[in-house]
Parts: structure tokens; C-alpha cells; sequence
């Protein structure tokens, strides 16, 4: 887990960090970067949430690994409470690198997300 060490930059710092791995994934395996990803999906910082989710969105695109019932019901809870939709389409775009749904149920997914949001 990335400390905060409570500063102004500490979540500057955390996003920028997350971020980082993101790109290094494509080119280095990283065994820690999945457990970092996973631990700060739901931080408060909206930076830093989606950098992990963005670096969750890679991981799934380049392993095997399959997804567990957790996150995938705490992908949908972000879902739901988020008012950023790319937020909401970087968890759906998870679920579909990691093979729980396909395009057409993301499609049908943020079509919903759209009426409960956009009011």
C-alpha cells in the first residue's frame, strides 16, 4: 500500500506513483503492482483511484489471471456511486479484459450508469 503521509503532496504523489506502474507494466512484470492497484480502487482521491483502476484495466488486459467475486462486486459499487464516467467505463472495461463480460454488457451497463447520472 502506497503510505500518505498526510502532506498536500502525499496525494499527488500516490496518483503519480500509481500512474508509473501503469506504464511500466507493458514492459516489466511488476509481481506487487496488482495488490498496489487493488488497494487504493476506492481512495477518496479521484486522481489516485483512477490510476489504480486504469493499472487493473492493463493488468487484465496482459495476464490470465481471472477476477474475484470481490471485485467484481466492488467494481460495481463504484459504478454505481461514481459521477465520473470514465470511472465507470474504466471498471467496466476491467470486467471485459478479465473475461466476466463482453462489449455488448458494458454498452447495456453504462447506458444505465447514463440514466441514473445524467439527470
Amino acid at each position: 500500500m502506497l503510505k500518505d503521509d498526510n502532506s498536500k503532496g502525499s496525494d499527488l504523489r500516490r496518483a503519480g506513483s500509481l500512474q508509473l506502474l501503469v506504464e511500466l507494466i507493458n514492459y516489466y512484470h511488476i509481481p506487487v503492482t496488482k495488490e498496489l492497484f487493488l488497494a487504493s480502487i476506492n481512495s477518496k482521491n479521484a486522481k489516485e483511484q483512477y490510476a489504480a483502476l486504469e493499472g487493473l484495466e492493463n493488468y487484465y488486459n496482459l495476464t490470465e489471471d481471472e477476477i474475484t467475486a470481490d471485485l467484481a462486486q466492488n467494481l460495481t459499487l463504484i459504478i454505481k456511486e461514481t459521477e465520473d464516467r470514465s470511472v465507470a467505463s474504466t471498471c467496466l472495461q476491467i470486467q471485459i479484459n478479465a473475461g466476466i463480460i463482453n462489449e455488448m454488457t458494458a454498452i447495456s451497463e453504462i447506458g444505465k450508469w447514463k440514466v441514473d447520472h445524467y439527470k
